[in-house]
């Protein structure tokens, strides 16, 4: 058995893909024989989405000061309470970057970041000036004392490599839990009351993920196509709000000639209907998020910059065709003909949604299908589980090596 403290700033929803990504890795590890605790701050969620981590040990605490850095002095004591073998860090930037490489280095204890795309290079610029101060006072010590970094994908490796860390880097994507009663055998289109059909963005809704652009493709790709082709086809944004960037996609809708409807402010239910080009549907969790992908015919991520975005996995998971870009680190879907390749801009978007709109249900199936496929031979929490395990027992030195581990 390995003991191991995992440290993560956020403990909710408000951590975005990191809650569901290191809520379920941490959960298929006890499986495979790791004690694992997690800690991480309280926000205004936590005291709901605690309960989503249950049966793992979840030490929680009120950040002072900074609540983004998320600083408490009782991370410090309940680690020598816990007296860990190993420990993993999720995410940069804040207060367990400091504790971590503070105290495994006075215990000697090997620890592992997984950074979650935080180094890319979009991620590393966006906020720069505030992370070349951090780096030089506290991240360029942490992620220089870690034994080993875990990449998401090859990419993410090669970011890391860039700035000069030299130490192993196992690569182990993300995974997902395939959802129950969803076969490939998709009955498409959904039948949508109105006759429409959905292609649907589901996540944070930030500057990075492309939606201005995809806003300008979709309107350029209905104009341009028959009456049976785009225009039978609607535009879902689901996600919570951030930095106020929601106004700024409805202002574009306002712009372009977009019609568009918010579905909290408008009190729509999840079964009601409009014909409103684009919806801007809110945050959707646990059945509402389930009602919501079991009626979509196709997925986009138009992103910037990602790790190893879950929300396609998810999409996969379900049996839905998706577009995404190079910059969403899923060359396998490509390769598997699970999705329609785009770029971020907005004519190689328009181009992919012109694709979509002109494939048959047959097509649209087939497409799905294949993404549920690569899920379960490559994307499963218990094969993730398992190759993280065998990193740990290379750390702490009962194996020579692990299959994920690359060395240069």
């Amino acid at each position: 058995m390995i003991n191991c403290v995992n440290f993560t700033t956020s403990l909710s929803r408000n951590a975005g893909g990191l809650y569901e990504s290191v809520r379920s890795l941490v959960k298929a590890q006890k499986k495979h024989k790791v004690n694992v605790s997690i800690f991480g701050n309280l926000d205004d969620h936590s005291y709901v989405d605690l309960v989503a981590w249950y049966p793992i040990a979840v030490r929680a605490y009120h950040p002072k000061f900074n609540k983004q850095f998320g600083y408490s002095k009782y991370f410090a004591r309940d680690l020598e309470n816990i007296k860990p073998d190993i420990m993993h860090t999720h995410g940069l930037w804040t207060y367990p970057s400091v504790l971590t490489h503070s105290y495994c280095s006075q215990k000697s204890i090997p620890y592992i970041i997984s950074p979650h795309g935080m180094l890319d290079p979009w991620a590393m610029n966006n906020s720069r000036f505030k992370k070349i101060v951090a780096y030089h006072i506290f991240e360029k010590k942490h992620l220089q004392g870690a034994m080993c970094l875990r990449a998401l994908c090859e990419s993410e490796a090669n970011s890391m490599r860039l700035l000069g860390l030299r130490q192993p880097i196992c690569i182990i994507p993300n995974g997902i839990k395939m959802p129950k009663g969803v076969q490939c055998e998709k009955q498409m289109p959904k039948g949508q009351e109105n006759g429409k059909k959905t292609l649907l963005f589901l996540g944070r809704i930030h500057p990075k993920k492309g939606l201005l652009n995809g806003l300008r493709a979709f309107k350029k790709a209905l104009d341009a196509s028959p009456s049976t082709g785009g225009k039978a086809w609607q535009f879902v944004i689901a996600g919570w709000d951030q930095g106020g960037h929601e106004a700024a996609l409805m202002q574009l809708c306002e712009e372009i000639g977009l019609s568009f409807i918010h579905k909290i402010h408008n009190h729509l239910k999840g079964s009601e209907r409009t014909d409103a080009e684009v919806i801007f549907y809110g945050p959707a969790f646990k059945e509402e998020k389930k009602r919501l992908l079991e009626n979509t015919d196709a997925f986009i991520l138009s992103s910037f910059s990602e790790g190893l975005p879950m929300s396609v996995l998810e999409a996969w998971s379900y049996g839905i065709p998706t577009l995404i870009t190079p910059e969403c680190n899923l060359p396998e879907g490509e390769a598997a003909h699970a999705v329609i390749p785009i770029k971020t801009d907005v004519e190689a978007i328009t181009g992919g949604l012109n694709t979509l709109f002109s494939m048959s249900d047959q097509d649209l199936r087939d497409m799905g299908s294949k993404g549920e496929k690569l899920v379960l031979e490559r994307f499963t929490w218990d094969s993730v589980a398992e190759q993280m395990r065998d990193v740990y027992d290379w750390m702490l030195g009962r194996r020579d090596s692990a299959a994920t581990l690359r060395f240069q």
